[in-house]
């Protein structure tokens, strides 16, 4: 009725009381901590929850509670309604309509005092009831404290009624329909049904002229097939007057009646004959009868007499002790304390322990009634019953799931049965999702609550083990140059995991040709049995080889110097006459070349050709392009690069033999920046081959030695 999500504050709620409801009521109140309100009887972990007893009353409420029952004499007779103030104010004014049907034929003004819970009886104006007719009567209370009504569902009381006949008359005459049966020391009874729980008082009969000093009594009895064991009597009553009339007489206790069909009798315990009232206007077959001085009973019907008694049921307010006790309860339930309104009287019953203490466990499953009986303040017995069912709380079992890596993504649980329960527990979000990555590694107790249609509800609990993620590490990897051989990694740790990144293949080998110069991050993965992987990374360096640049081949004449010059400062040199300088000055027609070893240890090398043949005829006369060229290594083991700076355009390169056989022709693209292009003679032979570039502007040829 009433929620709040407020922390740490004091609630104030509100919520609206239906006007339908009246009386003693239970009000629960839970808190909770984290989640959402649960059901009234819903499950959760961390909370209270405490129940208030609310007593629900209005302000102004009259309620319609009987009007005279049963069959009118015909004639005009006046209309009486029992009314009770059922609010917790006091009445100070009301009206009653009385309406045959829909017309209004009397109305009754009131002004006083009828306190709460307070009963009165009002008399309206008549109205002429005829054996004619069955009249439909409508009891109606308004204007209640000048038009004030917290409760208007039981103001209009609506019956069916039918008048009888008056006079006496002789059996079996063919005008009027009423007469008096007439036997000595017999009974006379009259079936009666009620449709719900209700409590007897006495019988009313009329007596066509009785003798003085004659005694009778009323009696209840069970239906089987006619009058079957005494229920309640009343005690014998001598009759003071002969005249004709109306007679009540009162049980000495309260008979509380559940719905069904039972006998109400009339027994003369004298010797002379009593006349008692009867009809045959709205006879009905098996439903009077009359018991011989033998004690034998038979129908009206069956002795040739096809009437009814005039003898009516007086039901009274039902007024039985109230058993405060749910009507069902869960075998695993816990003890309840069974009370009654109004206190004092004594329990029994199975599942009774210490004579008030209803515990599931002691009884079973099952419907078991709990009867409450009191000596009230008339010196009755009263007995009150309850039936409470004990239901089965379902088989409820958890299979453990199957353990996870921390690094796994949410599982849907679902070994809990029977299906459709609710779990809870570290790790898990929404109905029934465990996500190990919340939780971490370790071993956590899983809960598994199910409730079935009844309301039952039992739980089990299940272990779930999130297995940590392996360590895993990557050793460092040495730096390589650019023209190193593939090589595989083995620096991760555990072994047996997966390299992957740039320049890797076969998930271990890396080549340098394949990812190029430069620094690149390779990551290691290793999962373990249990799929859960861990990584690492480590960089990787890929250095440039030097670039190495001799030049053009040297034309010299006579004595003529020119000085080659390795380049890359602060590196190692070797050259093939022996030196280890930077640079030299030539003179001498010679071959030369030279390995530069930088700073990371990768090599580099180029080769010149110093022809000194005292005429300047050689390669170098050739180039009459204004570029800078240059072919390395040279002398070559079969590959080598062409270095192309200064020149833009399409360029034709052309290799022959010393035959000048054309072995290699290749077409390449300059833009006047510096670019190599690799040639591969591997499969040649060794010797001495020319090298043309042929472009729009001229064309250059130079020497290349092949080991």
């Amino acid at each position: 009725m009433y929620g709040s999500n407020v922390v740490g504050a004091t609630i104030a709620g509100s919520f609206n009381i239906p006007s339908t409801a009246r009386g003693q009521y239970r009000m629960r109140v839970q808190i909770r901590y984290y989640g959402s309100v649960p059901s009234p009887c819903g499950y959760y972990l961390y909370g209270e929850t405490e129940d208030y007893s609310l007593l629900a009353t209005t302000g102004n409420d009259l309620k319609v509670v009987d009007l005279e029952k049963g069959i009118y004499c015909s004639g005009s007779q006046s209309v009486k309604a029992l009314v009770k103030n059922e609010g917790n104010n006091n009445i100070t004014s009301f009206k009653v309509n009385a309406s045959l049907g829909s017309t209004n034929f009397s109305t009754y003004n009131y002004s006083g005092t009828l306190q709460p819970d307070s009963f009165l009886l009002v008399t309206l104006g008549n109205h002429s009831f005829s054996t004619s007719s069955i009249d439909t009567l409508s009891l109606f209370s308004y204007d209640l404290n000048s038009g004030i009504d917290s409760n208007t569902l039981n103001d209009t009381l609506t019956g069916v009624y039918r008048a009888g006949l008056t006079g006496t008359y002789t059996i079996g005459g063919t005008s009027p329909d009423y007469t008096g049966f007439s036997k000595a020391g017999i009974e006379m009874a009259q079936k009666f049904h009620i449709e719900e729980k209700d409590t007897i008082t006495g019988i009313a009969f009329y007596l066509n002229f009785p003798q003085l000093g004659d005694s009778i009594k009323v009696k209840l009895y069970e239906d089987s097939s006619g009058p079957g064991s005494v229920l309640a009597e009343s005690n014998s009553y001598r009759i003071v007057s002969n005249a004709g009339r109306s007679y009540y007489l009162e049980f000495s206790c309260l008979e509380v009646l559940d719905s069904g069909s039972y006998f109400i009798a009339l027994e003369q315990m004298s010797a002379r004959p009593i006349t008692l009232g009867m009809s045959k206007g709205n006879f009905r077959s098996n439903v009077a009868f009359a018991k011989d001085t033998s004690g034998l009973w038979s129908s009206m019907e069956s002795q040739g007499l096809p009437y009814l008694f005039s003898l009516r049921m007086i039901l009274d307010q039902y007024d039985l002790a109230q058993i405060n006790l749910p009507s069902s309860l869960c075998s695993n339930g816990d003890s309840l304390v069974v009370s009654a309104i109004p206190a004092g009287g004594i329990f029994s019953g199975i599942g009774l322990r210490n004579d008030s203490i209803f515990d599931p466990g002691l009884s079973g499953v099952g419907s078991f009634e709990i009867r409450y009986t009191l000596l009230n303040s008339r010196g009755c017995v009263d007995t009150s019953g309850h039936t409470i069912r004990v239901d089965t709380v379902p088989t409820v079992s958890f299979t453990n799931p199957a353990d996870l890596c921390e690094t796994a993504a949410p599982i849907s649980l679902s070994s809990g049965l029977p299906a459709g329960g609710v779990y809870s527990g570290p790790g898990i979000s929404g109905s029934n999702l465990f996500d190990p990555s919340s939780v971490g590694a370790g071993s956590y107790a899983l809960q598994y609550r199910y409730g079935d249609i009844n309301g039952c509800k039992d739980s089990t609990a299940a272990q779930i083990v999130v297995v940590g993620a392996p360590s895993v590490s990557f050793g460092s990897v040495p730096d390589v140059c650019a023209d190193a051989s593939s090589f595989p990694l083995f620096q991760g740790s555990p072994s047996g995991g997966v390299y992957s990144g740039t320049g890797i293949s076969s998930d271990s080998i890396f080549d340098p040709s394949s990812s190029g110069v430069g620094v690149f991050t390779i990551d290691y993965t290793f999962t373990d049995s249990l799929l859960c992987s861990g990584s690492a990374s480590q960089d990787v360096v890929v250095n440039a080889l030097p670039l190495v640049d001799l030049g053009d081949d040297l034309e010299l004449c006579g004595t003529q110097l020119d000085t080659v010059d390795a380049g890359n400062p602060g590196s190692t040199y070797l050259w093939s006459n022996g030196k280890t300088d930077q640079s030299f000055s030539v003179n001498q027609s010679d071959t030369l070349w030279v390995q530069v070893t930088d700073v990371n240890l990768c090599v580099g090398t180029d080769t010149i050709v110093v022809n000194n043949t005292g005429v300047c005829v050689g390669v170098n006369e050739l180039n009459q392009l204004g570029a800078r060229i240059k072919l390395f290594p040279n002398p070559t083991e079969g590959a080598f690069h062409i270095s192309i700076l200064g020149l833009e355009g399409l360029v034709q390169v052309e290799v022959r033999d010393a035959r000048g056989k054309l072995i290699r022709s290749k077409e390449i693209h300059t833009t006047g920046n510096l670019s190599v292009h690799p040639i591969n003679l591997m499969n040649e032979s060794g010797g001495i081959y020319t090298v043309s570039l042929l472009h729009y502007s001229g064309t250059v040829s130079y020497r290349i030695s092949v080991k």
